[in-house]
Parts: structure tokens; sequence; C-alpha cells
């Protein structure tokens, strides 16, 4: 029963995503009640990772498009991957290591 009611909430999600994309389990769930369907964000939000159903919001960065997971493909700036990578800038920071020259 409950696997038959998530599928039929699947197929309602899909429908109303391909209509909008950018919809999240926020909006579905309004929507869905603007249709008379009373829908628990839990509910939605659960069917939707089951599901891998994601919005366009979640899948890119507002700037630029770039995609979001994972978040390996960001630029740095030329210094500091002169000076061996945010990491190690980041760790010489926190254990108080000045270098000079």
């Amino acid at each position: 029963m409950k696997a038959m009611v998530d599928a039929n909430l699947r197929d309602r999600i899909e429908a109303i995503q391909a209509e909008f994309p950018r919809y999240g389990y926020r909006r579905l769930k309004r929507h869905l009640a603007r249709e008379g369907v009373i829908v628990n964000e839990k509910r939605i939000r659960r069917v939707m990772k089951e599901y891998g159903l994601y919005s366009d919001k979640d899948l890119f960065c507002l700037s630029g498009g770039q995609p979001l997971r994972p978040c390996l493909c960001r630029e740095f700036d030329e210094d500091v991957k002169a000076r061996g990578g945010l990491q190690q800038e980041k760790a010489s920071f926190g254990l108080g290591i000045l270098t000079t020259g």
C-alpha cells in the first residue's frame, strides 16, 4: 500500500518537476496542496531521496551553473596554487606557522 502511494507521489513529483525543474520539496508541497493533495514534507523529501529526484537548484550552483556535487570543480587563484594549494595554507595558518620570504 505504502509503495503504491509513494509511486503515485513520485509520478506526480516528476510531472511537476518537468514543468518547474527548480522546485524543491517546499514548493512541491505547496503545489500539491493547491492541487488538493495533502502530503507531509518528510514524505516528499523521503520519496525524492529514494528515487533520486533532485531539483535543478540542488544540482547546480546559482553562480555560473557549475555542478555543485562534487565541489572539486572550483578554480583557485594562481597565487594559492603556487603556494601549494589551499589545504596547505589552512594547515600552516591553523598551526600558527608564519613563513616569510
